[in-house]
């Protein structure tokens, strides 16, 4: 079972660090744990995969907040419960839906870029290594 009163001093003790709102800990966590699940485990922004990880965090986090509030108040209070649960996957959420439907994070290979862009490109007329007369 995990200690409700050491997590609540774990996330003050951040949030003081940091130099961060409680609310903005929620936003800056869901970022670390969706990029970082991608590229630990290479799971693209487009699976639902790192979105559901940020996901079940957010639950593990509120339910121990409702451990907390139940153990001080002998309430929940739902709305704060609510409000953590929007800051945290608002940004998941919009990076998933960005990946899924536009082309934002479309890899293109480098057979479709213009010669320009690549990166060993020569200027027009300008003898390269692969040249026979160099």
């Amino acid at each position: 079972m995990i200690d409700t009163i050491e997590w609540q001093d774990t996330k003050t003790a951040l949030a003081t660090l940091a130099d961060l709102s409680r609310d903005a800990l929620h936003i800056y966590a869901a970022l670390i744990i969706f990029l970082g699940a991608c590229w630990i485990f290479r799971w693209r922004a487009r699976s639902v995969k790192p979105w559901a990880l940020v996901l079940l965090c957010q639950c593990i986090n509120e339910y121990v907040d409702m451990q907390n509030m139940l153990a001080d108040d002998g309430v929940i209070w739902i709305w704060g419960t609510i409000k953590d649960t929007v800051n945290t996957m608002i940004l998941p959420t919009l990076i998933l839906l960005a990946a899924r439907y536009t082309s934002i994070f479309a890899s293109v290979p480098d057979a479709a870029l213009p010669d320009a862009a690549l990166p060993d490109a020569a200027p027009p007329g300008a003898a390269t290594k692969h040249d026979s007369n160099a």
